[in-house]
């Protein structure tokens, strides 16, 4: 899922929000984490951020392994830079995560609307336009 728009609208309060929501609900029990991606611009260091997340973990063949028959959410902040630098191979490694199980999913905050070269609809888009701050937070108490 790829959360886009202006800075401060509430897209990480909302990610958090869907995180805790399908959590109470029995979903994500393994892990829900949030990486900050602000500073990473290249397919490596997503890899390393991601990796970190789970201990002894150093590629994507030990990641995928890990993660396999495991419930997690991984909510990916500010991730403009890494989609601009290198769309067409982040789409390949989350395509090949979310192939292997399907219980490991994704949120991908974004200032804009990115679009991830895909030949498989494997990410679904949910667009935040035109909020103001006051309607991020009026969206989240709707929702409590």
């Amino acid at each position: 899922m790829n959360i886009p728009g202006n800075l401060g609208i509430g897209k990480t309060t909302l990610a958090k929000l869907i995180a805790n929501h399908m959590f109470k609900r029995g979903f994500f029990k393994d892990r829900i984490s949030l990486i900050m991606l602000q500073q990473v611009s290249s397919l490596i260091y997503f890899r390393y951020s991601l990796f970190k997340e789970l201990l002894e973990v150093s590629n994507l063949d030990i990641f995928c392994e890990a993660i396999s028959e495991k419930s997690m959410l991984f909510i990916l902040e500010t991730a403009d830079n890494l989609i601009d630098a290198a769309s067409k191979y982040l789409q390949k490694d989350l395509a090949q995560n979310i192939d292997l199980d399907r219980d490991v999913k994704f949120i991908i905050i974004t200032r804009e609307k990115k679009e991830l070269a895909s030949t498989e609809p494997c990410l679904e888009f949910l667009e935040l336009r035109n909020l103001q701050k006051l309607d991020g937070a009026k969206l989240l108490v709707k929702q409590a």
